[in-house]
């Protein structure tokens, strides 16, 4: 879309297709608008959880709508839907003017405490996507996917799993293909939080880590998840 100077507008998970082949295709072009001389483009909607600070703040003031979008927007937007990819929510929540004004004023959770199981290579990547300054993101969307593809990666990679019985949260870890740990937290009687890493084939433990305050478990979490690489 961008080779042909047009700028989609929309991009998030609704607007992801599969088709036969199980490729991904971004569809919904009903907002998409052309590229002017500059390098603008006209805001004719959007989504406000996956929408730039720039188009956030066209929107709320219906200023300058037919500038208000290029192609870092959907940069912007495209390291968004990452986020939302892997942490099941959007970047923020919310009605739809309070989120806008998220986007205008605020900066989101950071994916280390939103999810704490994605490498900081990609955490990286997706936060320049995300920059407040259309100018600090990728200058192009094959730049973004080249920065993805090159993202060093752990052996092992973790997903967030549901919650066993009696557990807050857990993960599974996969190396080669095959879910061989699992990572599970629960709450104490204390208020505090017990993390357990166990194999998935017999339940037998590998690791423990007690008494984590609710205010560290990400950043333990993420200690965890680099231990057992």
């Amino acid at each position: 879309m961008h080779d042909s100077q047009l700028v989609h507008n929309d991009v998030k998970p609704a607007n992801l297709f599969l088709n036969a082949q199980g490729d991904v295709l971004l569809g919904d072009l009903g907002y998409a608008s052309s590229l002017d001389a500059q390098g603008r483009a006209h805001l004719r909607g959007g989504t406000p959880g996956t929408m730039s600070p720039e188009a956030a703040i066209a929107a709320l003031t219906r200023e300058s709508l037919s500038k208000a979008a290029s192609k870092r927007s959907d940069i912007y937007s495209l390291g968004a839907l990452f986020y939302w990819l892997v942490t099941g929510a959007a970047p923020y929540v919310g009605s739809h003017d309070y989120v806008l004004r998220q986007v205008r004023d605020n900066p989101p959770l950071s994916l280390k405490f939103a999810a704490p199981h994605v490498p900081n290579s990609l955490v990286r990547v997706v936060t320049r996507a995300m920059s407040r300054t259309e100018e600090d993101r990728y200058e192009t969307a094959a730049g973004f996917d080249y920065a993805l593809a090159a993202a060093p990666l752990p052996s092992r990679e973790w997903a967030p799993l549901p919650a066993h019985t009696g557990h807050d949260t857990c993960y599974v870890g996969v190396r080669s293909g095959k879910q061989d740990l699992q990572a599970c937290v629960s709450t104490n009687p204390a208020g505090m939080h017990d993390i357990r890493v166990s194999y998935v084939s017999s339940d037998r433990q590998k690791g423990l880590t007690n008494n984590v305050r609710p205010s560290r478990l990400a950043t333990v979490l993420r200690s965890v998840f680099r231990g057992h690489n």
